[in-house]
């Protein structure tokens, strides 16, 4: 059995907003649209090296980001900090056992 680690998460975490988005094809695009906006508490620290190593060669040069959170999320789902940076998840960790969960995000321009 682990420990439950969801009280020291939220300890060092900030609110966090996410869309919930949803894809369609159009004209054979893939267009993105928000269904919902919520919020989280989530801690956000840079990838480390040694992680970012291990990426396929195109991806190494983005901007890699962990987030640990005590919220499920989904792959795909957009994230917006404090600062207005927005981050799209890519990878889930599950810990739930533990109380949380690990995001390996990407940091996303925002659309003007």
């Amino acid at each position: 059995m682990m420990p439950d680690m969801s009280d020291a998460i939220s300890g060092f975490a900030e609110d966090i907003q996410f869309a919930v988005n949803s894809k369609t094809v159009v004209d054979y695009e893939v267009v993105e649209s928000r269904s919902s906006v919520e919020w989280t508490d989530g801690s956000l620290q840079p990838l480390p090296p040694q992680e970012l190593r291990i990426k396929p060669e195109g991806q190494r040069t983005w901007k890699w980001w962990l987030m640990y959170t005590t919220k499920s999320l989904k792959l795909d789902d957009i994230l917006q900090d404090n600062c207005r940076r927005q981050y799209r998840v890519m990878e889930k960790t599950d810990w739930n056992a533990a109380g949380f969960y690990v995001y390996q995000l990407t940091e996303q321009a925002i659309p003007q």
